[in-house]
């Protein structure tokens, strides 16, 4: 029987704050204009991996960026992107699910009316003393 002392229900609600290059990273704010909520991470209890939403509003970029040891995949819940991942554009439309490497440069625009979201997951969570996020541009 598995030990479920540690596990944490983490449900997503609009009114829980959105992360924004803003605090993070002010060389590259406000050109991305990414904003992420975590549904799994350290911060909830998870040491092994990291899931959360991310959105780019009408207009909005995810500048191209790649990630030395995490790999990452996404799922389009909401809205349509350009993305592009290692060289390679497509349009994400609701129900893609893609996967991305680590050391793979990708990046998302929004060139639609509305709102795109996605879900996240890293196969490791980030961490404030070894960031793993290096701009490609």
């Amino acid at each position: 029987m598995s030990d479920l002392s540690q596990a944490r229900i983490h449900t997503h609600r609009d009114e829980e704050p959105w992360h924004t290059f803003e605090t993070v990273d002010l060389g590259i704010w406000p050109r991305d204009t990414i904003a992420w909520n975590y549904l799994v991470a350290p911060s909830t209890g998870a040491q092994e991996f990291e899931m959360g939403v991310c959105r780019i509003d009408p207009g909005g970029t995810h500048v191209l960026h790649h990630h030395r040891e995490r790999a990452e995949l996404y799922y389009v819940t909401h809205g349509t992107a350009s993305v592009s991942v290692g060289g390679e554009t497509f349009e994400a439309t609701p129900g893609s699910a893609f996967y991305i490497p680590p050391g793979v440069s990708h990046g998302f625009v929004n060139r639609s009316a509305e709102v795109f979201e996605i879900v996240y997951v890293y196969n490791a969570p980030a961490t404030r003393e070894g960031v793993d996020t290096f701009w490609d541009e």
